[in-house]
């Protein structure tokens, strides 16, 4: 991380100094992280504990919860260290001078375990509501699942879970453990097969088993109204705990049931019918067992409740030692104080295995919850009931039992679906709890809103026959209203339990249910039939490739197999069924499994599912009917939920594409005249030497402005001037290096822009890397010339023509940009920062002198054929310079393919790319395609400087240049060889060039052997001849940074290897021609960005690359050249 975000950390999170920002982020980068260098929100805890050992956990998971996290399932490194300052900004606050101050540091996150026993939870969304929990229930709630799922081979290693802390929340949050939870509480219920695994899901993923638990919950009794699978995904702790309880107390009544227990026929009260006994719910079953031991020990107390009646321990301590008397005595009565007797009676349930759910504390508070899970576990290990010895007594249980068998599992369903209408009272006995017609009308009232009358209804309980009978009999008018077919049905029947006759209304109300859904969902709204049900799972089937035959009805025994229903949901979402999965169905037991597989997958697809496996093994048409029903509905509400959104969506997008066309190729740009083109004014270009700079100075001129040029060199200057004024405008130049200038300097600049009417400026003066690498890898010179010459230089240039804009009320500023300030550059890490301070300079610049008539203006580039760019090929994204910057100048205040204010991607091709990656492509895609494109670039470098290192390893000829001082007037801040004029002391040429070497350079002759001398060449104005020699160090070694250089002439002394200039990168493409000789001179890169090699001595190099051929076949003799 460079010191710059570090800074940027800082000045975010001011309790944090720099070097602690460094430590975490080190600390951070070595922990586990995913490929977009997130943590695991499960793994934040453990991660801050390592670097703060002293942390609780609740302590930071609470913290956690205040920090804005991008991702709801990763932290990044800047939330981390937000977290760790909140944390320390809690502890500064907690250390205030009075409780007060510490009391309000940690509201609404700390607990108050010695009144009240609950902790107070923060809301994410707002912090003025808040939701309370039970912290002994969540303790032993964990305790619980960590007994219960210890071993597990997908979760084992996330457990145990502490008891004392809220880790349970957060691992709940991706459904693995509260599926694992369910199907210990009721086996079978989920198919493990279709859950996601792994310790890195997805969101997607992580919903994906939510669906699954949520609608697995309902489909065993549990009530989840107000709960979605987002809730669990984001740790909602009241509601996970009240789900954990409602699924560990399902698993805790599992047993208390007479076909298991036949022996509960001893708790039958005297004159009892056993059919009402059966009515009763598990935990009044539980009372009467608590009660008919308490009678047989010779207790006279009893139990009502499972709360104030238990407080003082002394009806547990009889209980305990009437079940198991030899470990369980009845000492503990001797004990006076409440919690040591709670503490002595849980000791003897500890001698029989039995001390789970409660504490001391939890008994002598009398907490429902836990009291009533304690007594069912009580009853699950140990009955204590005598089995059933009578015949009689057998015979009327065997009858009562079995003759309603048939109707068991319809029942459960039709009981499960009524509690997901969310009807009250909960419906546990289906027969009995609808007697009264309140939860039937309850249910119609919801599928058929406004039909029931409720001053005509008897709510007020506990209802008299006739008072019951009569609200029955206005469910019957009201159902044959909506057309039911209720022949020789009587709302008597209902209250007197018939279970066909109850059987045939409910079926009817949840057939009705699921048609009304189909309708309202349904592009006709026309009701649907059982027929078009069918019509459209065979429609399914076909479209999904399924090997499944249609079917004709849902009684076809076809179904039997589980092919069919898992061909529809393959074809409802392709790839969600595993083909490995699917057995041939050729036993009960086979069928089975994969009618298991297809009710697990249609909950996790978020179908809400009643039926049991065996009801489609045994092909139950009924029950198949509202499988495929709710599927069916789930589609139709999907594809209406996508139909809307894609309409907008299209709509949308559509007229952006409308809007790019209309920008590129035939919406006009502010015309130039209105900035002073043909009236005298002049356009100001930084950086116009090559590419854009150099083709928007030329078509400035040709729009008839005058132009002032400025760059470093000026020759290149002078140069480019005459072909300035070749095209009937006047040009000024201005040599400088924007990367060393001074005060003297930006006075000169200054100077020079006051005598013009500056009327457009041209910020494009810039610098990039020479290959994409790692932040840490880029040298100070590097980091400097960035900041330098991409960001101060273009704010400088635009102060300096501001004033005189703002006098007149006119004038364009064109800042170039890049499209690494559009997305995160990894690997340009400093240059795309760079490019972003353009962004947004220019954006806020536009914003605050657009009301003064001056246009500013972001250009974002993408490449274009240029030096820069190293790219010299056009193609369809990367056009040349010239009809780029033509069309960038007749698009000014066009935005083109750009949705950001004041911004400009005029060109089409560069405007399609901006368009997708802005407004198409997901953010997250997009910067993992950049990600993997300049790693590549970068690999692909480092790999051609190793071979070039080898290469150069083998030919160890360097070339030794001199960087002339840029205040000279000739050449200045030019590279050449060292030489000048011939001496009248001077024997020969050669002893002139050794001469001038000595003087610039300080080499010393001696070391020095020459070889000969190259032709001679004209100097720029044919007045002069250049000799140059060619000589090689045969003694010592070059030490450049030793060299006595004559600092009045020379910058610096630099030495290139041979193979640099054989590189095609290292040279123009289309070299210029030299002199008025005909001849193509390359012009050659040097190691210094913006330092070229040209003219007389890209002329006199080029010569003598040209006599010494391939340097591969270069000796190692030639260590040091030197031309002089």
């Amino acid at each position: 991380m460079s010191q710059q975000d570090i800074q940027r950390l800082s000045k975010k999170n001011p309790i944090l100094k720099p070097w602690d920002i460094e430590t975490l982020v080190n600390s951070f980068n070595g922990l586990d992280l995913d490929a977009n260098r997130g943590l695991e929100r499960r793994n934040v805890v453990s991660a801050v504990q390592k670097i703060e050992p002293e942390r609780q956990y609740d302590e930071i998971s609470s913290v956690l919860k205040e920090v804005d996290v991008s991702r709801p399932d990763k932290v990044e490194l800047d939330e981390f260290v937000e977290l760790i300052a909140r944390l320390r900004t809690a502890d500064k606050a907690k250390q205030g001078s009075t409780p007060a101050a510490a009391a309000k540091a940690f509201e609404g996150i700390t607990s108050d375990r010695a009144y009240t026993g609950r902790t107070v939870l923060g809301s994410r969304q707002n912090a003025s509501s808040a939701h309370t929990i039970n912290e002994d229930e969540r303790e032993e709630f964990t305790n619980h699942i960590n007994f219960a799922l210890s071993g597990d081979s997908d979760i084992g290693y996330r457990l145990p879970i502490d008891p004392h802390t809220m880790q349970l929340f957060d691992e709940a949050r991706d459904g693995l453990i509260l599926s694992k939870l369910i199907n210990y509480s009721a086996p079978e219920t989920i198919d493990e097969r279709v859950l996601n695994r792994g310790r890195r899901l997805s969101p997607f993923q992580v919903t994906e088993n939510n669906n699954v638990v949520i609608n697995s919950a309902k489909a065993i009794g549990c009530s989840v109204v107000n709960i979605g699978s987002q809730d669990l995904a984001e740790g909602r702790e009241h509601l996970l705990l009240g789900l954990i309880w409602q699924v560990i107390k399902i698993g805790l009544f599992a047993n208390i049931d007479i076909k298991l227990h036949p022996e509960l026929y001893r708790l039958l009260d005297e004159g009892e019918a056993l059919e009402d006994f059966l009515k009763l719910p598990a935990d009044a079953i539980l009372l009467r067992w608590f009660n008919y031991h308490l009678a047989a020990a010779g207790w006279p107390r009893r139990v009502s409740n499972f709360s104030g009646d238990i407080k003082d321990s002394e009806n547990y301590t009889v209980l305990l030692s009437q079940l198991v008397p030899a470990q369980c005595s009845r000492e503990p009565l001797r004990e006076h104080d409440l919690t040591s007797r709670a503490e002595l009676m849980l000791q003897n349930a500890d001698r029989i295995g039995c001390r789970r759910y409660v504490s001391p504390k939890t008994v002598v508070n009398g907490n429902p919850k836990l009291n009533l899970a304690f007594v069912a576990h009580l009853f699950n290990t140990h009955p204590c009931l005598a089995p059933l010895e009578d015949t009689t007594e057998h015979a009327e249980l065997d009858d009562l039992l079995f003759r309603n068998q048939e109707y068991d599992r319809e029942a459960r369903a039709f009981a499960l679906w009524l509690n997901s209408l969310n009807v009250d009272p909960f419906v546990n006995y289906l027969f009995e709890d609808v007697k009264d017609g309140l939860v039937l009308l309850q249910a119609f009232d919801k599928i058929f809103p406004g039909t029931v009358v409720w001053k005509r209804v008897n709510s007020r309980l506990p209802l008299m026959r006739f008072k019951q009978i009569e609200n029955t009999n206005l469910l019957v008018d009201l159902s044959k209203d909506q057309r039911f077919s209720l022949v020789g049905i009587q709302g008597a029947d209902i209250t007197d339990g018939t279970p066909t006759l109850v059987l045939a209304v409910v079926w009817q109300l949840m057939r009705a249910n699921i048609v009304r859904t189909l309708a309202s969902l349904s592009a006709h709204g026309r009701e649907v039939t059982d027929r078009d049900m069918v019509a459209w799972a065979n429609k399914i089937v076909a479209g999904s490739g399924g090997q499944a035959p249609p079917i004709r009805a849902f009684g076809d025994q076809s179904l039997a197999s589980g092919h069919y229903l898992l061909d529809v949901l393959n074809g409802m979402k392709p790839g969600i069924v595993d083909p490995s999965l699917v057995a041939a169905a050729r036993t009960d037991e086979e069928r089975k499994r994969n009618a298991q597989y297809a009710i697990s997958i249609a909950r996790k697809l978020g179908a809400t599912i009643f039926l049991l496996p065996e009801d489609i093994v045994e092909v139950k048409p009924k029950m198949i009917l509202t499988f495929i029903g709710s599927l069916m509905a789930l589609q139709h509400l999907l594809n209406t939920l996508f139909t809307y959104v894609g309409i907008g969506v299209v709509a949308y997008y559509t007229s952006l594409v409308i809007t790019l066309l209309f920008d590129v190729f035939v919406r006009a740009g502010v015309k130039l005249e209105s900035f002073g083109a043909g009236k005298g004014a002049w356009a100001v270009v930084t950086g116009c030497t090559d590419g854009l700079g150099r083709e928007a100075a030329l078509e400035l001129a040709r729009k008839k402005f005058n132009v002032v040029l400025i760059s470093r060199s000026q020759q290149k200057l002078d140069a480019m001037a005459e072909e300035v004024r070749a095209l009937g405008v006047e040009a000024k130049v201005l040599a400088v290096d924007f990367a060393e200038t001074g005060a003297e300097t930006w006075t000169e600049i200054g100077q020079l822009l006051d005598s013009v009417r500056v009327g457009v400026l041209v910020n494009n003066v810039g610098v990039s890397y020479d290959y994409p690498m790692y932040t840490e890898e880029i040298s100070d010179a590097t980091v400097d010339a960035l900041v330098e010459l991409n960001m101060r230089a273009m704010v400088r240039m635009t102060r300096a023509v501001l004033p005189q804009m703002k006098e007149r009320k006119s004038g364009l500023i064109l800042n170039s940009g890049s499209f690494a300030a559009l997305l995160p550059s990894p690997f340009l890490s400093v240059y795309s920062g760079t490019k972003g301070f353009v962004k947004f300079f220019t954006q806020s610049l536009a914003a605050e002198v657009v009301r003064q008539g001056i246009v500013v203006e972001h250009l974002q580039t993408y490449f274009v054929c240029s030096r820069m760019s190293k790219t010299r090929k056009p193609n369809f994204l990367i056009p040349m310079p010239r009809p780029y910057m033509r069309t960038v100048l007749a698009k000014i205040g066009v935005a083109g393919g750009s949705g950001e204010p004041y911004t400009s991607v005029p060109y089409f091709s560069h405007a399609l790319l901006a368009f997708v990656a802005e407004r198409l492509a997901p953010r997250q895609l997009a910067i993992d395609y950049n990600y993997n494109l300049l790693n590549g670039l970068r690999k692909r470098a480092i790999k051609k400087m190793q071979r070039e290192q080898e290469e150069e390893g083998k030919t160890k000829t360097l070339i030794v240049f001199e960087e002339r001082q840029r205040r000279l007037t000739a050449h200045g801040g030019e590279a050449c060889f060292a030489g000048g004029k011939a001496d009248a002391e001077d024997l020969t040429l050669v002893h002139t060039a050794l001469r001038e070497t000595r003087e610039e350079l300080g080499l010393d002759p001696a070391c020095v052997a020459v070889l000969g001398r190259l032709p001679p060449v004209p100097n720029k104005t044919a007045t002069l001849r250049v000799h140059p020699v060619v000589g090689v160090m045969t003694k010592g070694t070059l030490d450049l940074q030793g060299l006595a250089l004559n600092r009045d002439e020379v910058h610096r002394a630099f030495a290139l290897p041979l193979s640099h200039f054989y590189r095609a990168e290292n040279r123009d493409n289309v070299p210029p021609r030299f002199r008025n000789t005909g001849l193509r001179v390359p012009v050659y890169n040097t190691d210094k960005p913006g330092l070229r090699i040209w003219g007389l001595t890209a002329f006199i190099l080029h010569e003598f690359l040209c006599r010494i051929g391939d340097p591969a076949n270069d000796d190692s003799s030639m260590s040091r050249v030197i031309i002089t």
